[in-house]
């Protein structure tokens, strides 16, 4: 039987980890390069914190399978299993022209389904977290259950280049969002 007590409490440890040797580099120069478009940014953190998770679930749950965001993990092709989904530094831009408003985003399924999801706002040492059933945390506080609204009432942030026509989606869902919604 699955530990998910003791995956989440390593998760949250490494994540924390993770997030110091992010502020550690912040007064180092930043290797930086493009992936699939001139917007498209990855940075040498990026590829290295993404690593460290690597080493840390490789040795520690050999079992798992490891999907990066920077292409270092596993070729991933199904969820069977634990999958471990790991976004290093989501928000690369921010990272890159602001040194804020990034986090470490990982999300851990077992079977194709979500059991432990972790974002950390590394800047303001914020970790949103949730184990699947038990809540969604802010730290050490439960955060209250979204109420059920209407999408005219929504408030929703999306990146605006999911708003405008691409080659590999269909943007009219996404412009009839941004059109509905209350902002």
């Amino acid at each position: 039987m699955t530990n998910w007590v003791e995956i989440d409490r390593l998760a949250k440890l490494w994540v924390k980890e993770a997030g110091s040797r992010i502020k550690a580099s912040m007064q180092e120069g930043l290797s930086i390069e493009t992936k699939s478009n001139p917007n498209d940014l990855v940075t040498n953190i990026d590829k290295e914190t993404e690593r460290f998770f690597i080493e840390k679930i490789q040795s520690t749950f050999s079992d798992h399978h490891i999907l990066g965001e920077e292409g270092q993990g596993e070729e991933v092709t199904s969820l069977d299993g634990i999958v471990w989904i790991i976004d290093p530094i989501d928000g690369t831009m921010n990272f890159v022209h602001q040194k804020r408003n990034f986090a470490i985003s990982i999300g851990i399924f077992e079977n194709g389904i979500g059991k432990i999801g972790l974002i950390y706002d590394v800047i303001h040492d914020e970790l949103y977290h949730a184990i699947k059933g038990e809540g969604a945390y802010m730290n050490d506080t439960l955060l209250p259950p979204l109420k059920d609204v209407a999408i005219e009432k929504a408030i929703v942030g999306i990146n605006p280049t999911w708003a405008i026509e691409s080659p590999y989606f269909d943007a009219k869902p996404f412009a009839r969002l941004v059109r509905d919604v209350r902002g």
